[in-house]
């Protein structure tokens, strides 16, 4: 048993976590979960201590909650806070959007592993100042008010997967009202993107 034992953690340090061997949270356990890392202090990330942000999503994410691995992911694809990984990256990613609870959380995931594989072989510089770009041409198109219906929603995601004084603002807050009142302008409510997410929010965490 001993020598079992052994060569179990032998080839465990050798190929590394798996994450396909977490068990994803389903149910009133998902809702416990989430809304307990929704309440989290999340400001490591904009204040660059991106090694504690890891540790956070990290944490998350291995338990089964499948939203925390997606922030994870950008980590490794785009190594903050660890070393750059794009394959470990992409595979959070993936994994974050095949437990997507729902259909809007799902097109959230997609998108944010549209960005991931764009900048996966770039330097850490060029992919900040790739999804920089991404985001400043949603903002316009977003603020525009027409052509690109998904211009708000993705500029969203796109703010979100980099801290806040990369993108030129100071907190999220003012980001996430310019992009909602937009959205709801261009898109109605009933079919915004954003107002989607939002209920979604509201629902899981009984609001």
């Amino acid at each position: 048993m001993k020598k079992i034992l052994m060569f179990l953690m032998i080839v465990g340090v050798c190929f590394g976590f798996d994450i396909n061997s977490i068990k994803p949270l389903v149910g009133d356990e998902y809702k416990k979960v989430f809304a307990k890392y929704f309440n989290e202090d999340d400001t490591a990330f904009n204040t660059h201590d991106f090694e504690s942000d890891v540790k956070l999503h990290e944490k998350y994410c291995h338990a089964g909650l499948s939203d925390a691995c997606e922030s994870l992911g950008h980590s490794y694809v785009l190594g903050f806070g660890v070393k750059k990984d794009a394959k470990k990256g992409l595979e959070y990613l993936k994994y974050a959007l095949r437990h997507a609870k729902s259909e809007i959380f799902k097109e959230y995931y997609e998108y944010s592993l549209v960005v991931a594989n764009e900048v996966k072989d770039m330097q850490q510089g060029d992919a900040i100042v790739n999804i920089i770009r991404k985001y400043a041409k949603k903002y316009t198109d977003c603020n525009a008010r027409k052509n690109d219906k998904d211009a708000c929603f993705q500029m969203l995601i796109l703010a979100g997967i980099l801290p806040t004084d990369m993108i030129g603002v100071s907190d999220m807050s003012g980001i996430f009202e310019l992009a909602y009142d937009n959205d709801v302008f261009i898109n109605g409510a009933k079919n915004s993107k954003i107002a989607k997410m939002i209920s979604e929010y509201n629902k899981i965490l009984d609001r």
